[in-house]
C-alpha cells in the first residue's frame, strides 16, 4: 500500500481561556493520498478550522503527530518549516482578512516566489496567473479594489504560486455567491488536474463536498466519528450525526420533501466534552452504552463510523471493530 502524503495521528488541541481549558481536537487522525481531494465537514465550532491551521503548523498542537511525505514536523522550528511550506499550503475561507489589504497583487503573488526562490519569478507571476483565469491588469490593484471572485482567485494564486504538492482549503466558496463558487470549483479541478495538488477541503456545504470529493470525513465536537468514501457514506451514513447533516441539505425541487432528522438542543462546550459518543446528548437514540468510548466500526470497504448503530449493517451482519 501507498503511504499517504498527509498523516495526521491522535492529534489534540487545548487553549486556555479565562481560565478553562478548551478541547478544540479530540485525538482526530486521518490520512490523505497523493491527488486526493479528501473533504471534511462539520457544522461551526467543531474545530475543522483549528485541524486546518494545526495541518499548516499555524498552530502548535497539544500532542499528537503531524507526518508529511512521512516526515514528522509536528515540533519543527521555524526555519525547518520554511521548506515545509513550500509544499504545504492553505487557502482561507475570506481573502479581506487573509491578502495584505495595502499590497498590491503583484507584490502579494511575488512574495511567495521570492520567498521560496522560486527561478524567474516574473515568469511564474506570469504563468499563475493563466492558471487561475485572472488578467494581467489586476497586478496594480490592491485586494478591495477587486470583486469577491477576483480575490479568491488572487488567494488560490498565491497559494500555487510556488508549486505546492498539498493545500488545504477552509471554506475557499463560503465568501462568493453561488455562480461564482461554480468556477471556483472548477478552477480548482483543473489546477488538481494540471499541476497534480492534492487537497483537504473544509466546507459545511455538503453538495459541494458531494461534487468535488473523492473521501469524506465528518467532524463533531473535535473528533472524526465517521469516514469513507464520498459515495459511501451519502448512500449509507452509520453515525447518527452524519444522518442529521445529510437530511439538512437543501433539496431544489420544492415538490420534493426531505424529511430532516431532530437533533436535541445545542452543541456542549468544549470546555466540558461529554464522556463516551460526544454526539450522545443531543441523539435521540442514545443507550446506556453510548457513555462509554465507541470504537470505529468497518461497514464497508473503507467506510468505518464511530457509532454504535453502526455494528449491524443493512444486511443484520454485525461489523467488525476498525
Amino acid at each position: 500500500m501507498t503511504a499517504p502524503l498527509l498523516e495526521v495521528a491522535d492529534l489534540t488541541c487545548e487553549f486556555r481561556d479565562r481560565g478553562r481549558t478548551v478541547h478544540a481536537l479530540n485525538g482526530v487522525s486521518l490520512t490523505v493520498g497523493a491527488g486526493e481531494t479528501v473533504g471534511l465537514v462539520g457544522e461551526s465550532g467543531c474545530g475543522k478550522s483549528t485541524l486546518a491551521r494545526s495541518i499548516v503548523r499555524l498552530l502548535v498542537p497539544t500532542s499528537g503527530r503531524l507526518l508529511f511525505d512521512g516526515q514528522d514536523y509536528t515540533r519543527w522550528g521555524e526555519r525547518r518549516l520554511r521548506r515545509l511550506r513550500k509544499d504545504v499550503q492553505i487557502v482561507f475561507q475570506d481573502p479581506m482578512t487573509a491578502l495584505n489589504p495595502s499590497w498590491t497583487v503583484r507584490r502579494l503573488l511575488l512574495e511567495p516566489l521570492v520567498l521560496h526562490r522560486v527561478g524567474e519569478p516574473e515568469r511564474r507571476l506570469s504563468q499563475v496567473l493563466d492558471e487561475v483565469e485572472l488578467p494581467a491588469s489586476v497586478l496594480g490593484r490592491r485586494p478591495g479594489q477587486l470583486s469577491g471572485g477576483q480575490r479568491q482567485r488572487v488567494a488560490i494564486a498565491r497559494a500555487i504560486a510556488a508549486r505546492p504538492r498539498f493545500v488545504v482549503l477552509d471554506e475557499p466558496t463560503a465568501s462568493v455567491d453561488m455562480s461564482i463558487r461554480a468556477s471556483l470549483l472548477r478552477l480548482l479541478r483543473k489546477l488538481q488536474r494540471e499541476e497534480g495538488l492534492t487537497y483537504l477541503f473544509i466546507s459545511h456545504d455538503l453538495s459541494t463536498v458531494r461534487h468535488i470529493c473523492d473521501r469524506l470525513l465528518v467532524m463533531y465536537l473535535g473528533r472524526v466519528v465517521e469516514e469513507g468514501r464520498t459515495e459511501s457514506v451519502f448512500d449509507r451514513p452509520a453515525h447518527v450525526y452524519t444522518r442529521v447533516l445529510l437530511s439538512a441539505i437543501p433539496v431544489p425541487d420544492p415538490a420534493v420533501r426531505r424529511r430532516r432528522l431532530p437533533i436535541l438542543g445545542e452543541p456542549p462546550s468544549p470546555t466540558a466534552i461529554p464522556t463516551g459518543c460526544p454526539f450522545r446528548p443531543r441523539c435521540q437514540m442514545a443507550a446506556g452504552e453510548c457513555e462509554r468510548p465507541q470504537p470505529f466500526y468497518e461497514v464497508g470497504p473503507g467506510h468505518r463510523a464511530a457509532c454504535r448503530l453502526a455494528r449491524v449493517e443493512p444486511s443484520g451482519e454485525a461489523g467488525t471493530p476498525a
